[in-house]
């Protein structure tokens, strides 16, 4: 059992250091007045921003200024999204950043799925590997990890 504990607080430091040198922290550094939602299975202990309850879950909607500080403190996190002023990102930064596996739109949207390094969340769609999805339209882009798990 002990060995287990150590393992599993191995592996969360791991994926901490991972995410703190990651895609994941450029996504936080992109503006300070970002929306910034963490899916949780379970209601969070001590956080910076609102909690919603949300079927069996949780949303914990917070700030870039306070992403990485509530992150760090979470347990049952699944996903996270990230909304973005159009007009303060470049698009094409963005895209460089991913590897992109596949794209689609949607009405107004255009919709990239993808892999970036050092994300913790991942998922499979049609037999490849994504732990990215970028919504853009034509005042927002939305960023989800392993995909947008709220609405676009």
């Amino acid at each position: 059992m002990k060995k287990l504990i150590c393992l599993g607080f191995v592996m969360l430091l791991v994926t901490l250091s991972t995410f703190n040198n990651s895609f994941g922290m450029y996504i936080f550094s992109l503006s300070t007045d970002l929306g910034v939602y963490f899916y949780l299975d379970e209601a969070p202990a001590s956080y910076i921003g609102e909690c919603i309850k949300n079927g069996e879950g949780y949303i914990l909607k917070t700030t870039a200024d306070f992403a990485k500080e509530n992150f760090s403190n979470l347990s049952g996190c699944y996903g996270f999204s990230v909304e973005v002023d159009k007009n303060k990102t470049t698009t094409k930064n963005l895209l460089d950043k991913i590897t992109i596996t596949k794209t689609e739109k949607i009405d107004n949207l255009q919709i990239f799925y993808g892999v970036a390094s050092g994300l913790p969340f991942s998922t499979i769609i049609e037999n490849k590997k994504v732990n990215i999805q970028i919504a853009i339209s034509e005042s927002k882009i939305i960023l989800g990890s392993p995909i947008i798990l709220g609405s676009y």
